[in-house]
């Protein structure tokens, strides 16, 4: 082979390199938001981010990436040595809580999440398990070997309409162990969108100029290789799961932007009994166990700016009038569990007197679907309302 052959074969693989080691360079450079950067790609039997990571970034809120309704925020991200989003420590864990993306906190800072937020004003270790549905939380060797003395559970509103019931007979299967730092790394490279390219791709024989060889029938080479490329969609290496695929559901005489998905949610079929029935199983689970338990209900952005949507509303930039009545499944299901005396933290309705008295402050973001700092903060209080009647069982003076 010629010393041509060589060079050129080098020169091919160091172009071909630089994209995949890119992101082990600058983590976080090449993903939209923090919790892209630092989430693994695949399905992983631990945390959901990599393990004792720290980062720092610029986010944009889920709704907004890439229009023109996107406002930039400066983040700090941090994980524990189990890969969720808490600060390390050596404390002993007082509060558990399980929850989904509004308890992660997009868009928010460390300092800004509700589990660092109550840790401040209460002077106790509040641990995040987000985001986890319960029955992984249940089935984890963390529960069986250290079972928390209160447990408390975060629901944002959409999420209720697909609660189903669960036999709440759980196997210790699950491992509470962390990724190696191997993992990690191929992890990092693997959900770039440079290398997912290259999977599609027959190199070997693009390398050569072969002209038969073909790239998979599914995939468009040259329309795929420009939308990576292209700035107005996400980039060649950004990782391709974090695309914003989110139609574009907009007042935009507020500049706020909204989740259609909540909105096609008030059109599943009415499920007010099944979900209380499942909250209520999990209360009389923990009770038996000894442990306290508390329903944090979240409502959604739509449901709290429910109003907003009545006019200057335009969906895909054609406008579009919202005529279903506003969601009550929030309110009945509160109810319902309250008679049942299940611990249940009314936001709601504590989000809706916030608005009746002024809105000159937000509770949620304008570019994404979750709560800002401000929305977090009010729950907190509430939280630590119901803490107070909890203390002496949490300081293990009363059994």
């Amino acid at each position: 082979m010629s010393k041509r052959f060589f060079v050129e074969g080098a020169l091919f693989l160091v172009l071909l390199s630089i994209p995949l080691l890119a992101p082990l360079a600058f983590p976080g450079a090449f993903s939209k938001s923090a919790a892209g950067a630092l989430g693994f790609s695949g399905k992983v039997d631990m945390g959901p981010f990599y393990p004792n990571s720290f980062l720092e970034k610029e986010d944009v809120g889920d709704l907004g990436y890439n229009t023109q309704y996107a406002i930039k925020k400066k983040v700090v991200w941090q994980t524990d040595r189990y890969g969720y989003r808490n600060t390390p420590t050596n404390r002993s864990v007082d509060v558990v809580i399980v929850g989904d993306s509004f308890l992660l906190g997009y868009k928010l800072s460390q300092d800004e999440i509700l589990s660092e937020v109550l840790k401040r004003k209460t002077g106790l270790n509040f641990y995040s398990l987000s985001p986890v549905d319960m029955d992984k939380y249940l089935s984890s060797e963390r529960f069986e070997n250290s079972p928390p003395r209160v447990v408390i559970f975060q629901v944002v509103e959409r999420n209720l309409y697909s609660l189903a019931a669960h036999n709440l007979s759980y196997d210790v299967k699950q491992s509470s162990g962390s990724a190696s730092y191997f993992q990690v790394q191929i992890d990092k490279v693997r959900k770039m969108s440079a290398f997912r390219y290259y999977q599609s791709m027959d190199l070997w024989g693009l390398f050569r100029k072969n002209k038969s060889a073909k790239p998979p029938s599914t995939v468009n080479l040259t329309d795929d290789f420009w939308f990576r490329i292209n700035p107005n969609t996400h980039g060649f290496l950004i990782n391709p799961d974090e695309t914003n695929t989110n139609p574009l559901l907009v007042n935009r005489k507020k500049r706020m932007l909204f989740y259609f998905e909540s909105i096609k949610a008030w059109e599943s079929p009415r499920s007010v009994e099944n979900a209380s029935s499942v909250i209520e199983a999990y209360d009389s689970y923990f009770k038996s166990k000894g442990i306290r338990f508390i329903f944090l209900p979240v409502p959604d952005k739509e449901t709290v700016y429910y109003d907003f949507m009545k006019s200057d509303m335009y969906f895909m930039n054609k406008p579009i009038s919202i005529k279903h009545p506003r969601p009550t499944i929030l309110r009945e299901i509160t109810g319902r569990l309250k008679q049942r005396n299940v611990s249940v933290i009314d936001v709601e309705a504590a989000f809706m007197s916030a608005r009746s008295r002024s809105d000159e402050h937000l509770l949620y973001f304008s570019d994404d679907t979750h709560w800002n700092e401000i929305g977090v903060n009010m729950t907190a209080e509430l939280i630590v309302d119901e803490i107070k009647k909890l203390r002496p069982l949490i300081e293990g003076k009363l059994e």
